[in-house]
């Protein structure tokens, strides 16, 4: 595709022991949720890829994320409402939102030590983030829906 077509760029993410590290997201939503915990469709972890081709994704991790000068001109940098987690899932979600692509290329990787910088940090952050990018409702209904699967899962 057009290189101007390169909005957001997210590189191959490698463990401390060079396997690799899932590094892309579908965005989070209500209809998805349902999908992911309660019908057992795993459309909401993070993966990678397969091949070693560029491919459009909806959502990096911000670990290794290349944005184009021209795309913070237009829509602004990373929300600072967000200390940690969501960031980079609310960054691309309004690149989509302005018709922007978001792209997954493995042929250029760093090592990721994956949460280290939230160790013991992780819930407040986490719950904070998600009320911030999902809204109150978004977030307490795909909590519950989260619960609901756990129930359902223990009576099965």
């Amino acid at each position: 595709s057009d290189k101007s077509d390169y909005s957001v760029i997210g590189i191959r993410l490698l463990n401390g022991d060079h396997t690799i590290q899932p590094s892309c997201f579908n965005i989070p939503t209500t209809t998805r949720a349902i999908k992911h915990y309660i019908f057992n469709q795993n459309i909401l972890s993070k993966y990678y890829p397969e091949g070693e081709g560029l491919s459009e994704v909806e959502s990096v991790v911000g670990a290794a994320m290349l944005i184009r000068r021209s795309v913070i001109d237009k829509i602004g940098y990373l929300d600072e409402r967000f200390f940690f987690y969501y960031e980079d899932l609310e960054y691309c979600k309004r690149v989509r939102n302005h018709k922007l692509k978001v792209y997954y290329f493995p042929k250029a990787f760093v090592i990721h030590l994956h949460g280290s910088s939230g160790k013991g940090k992780t819930s407040p952050y986490l719950i904070q983030s998600s009320k911030i990018f999902h809204g109150l409702v978004e977030h307490f209904a795909i909590n519950f829906i989260i619960k609901v699967s756990q129930v359902i899962k223990r009576i099965k």
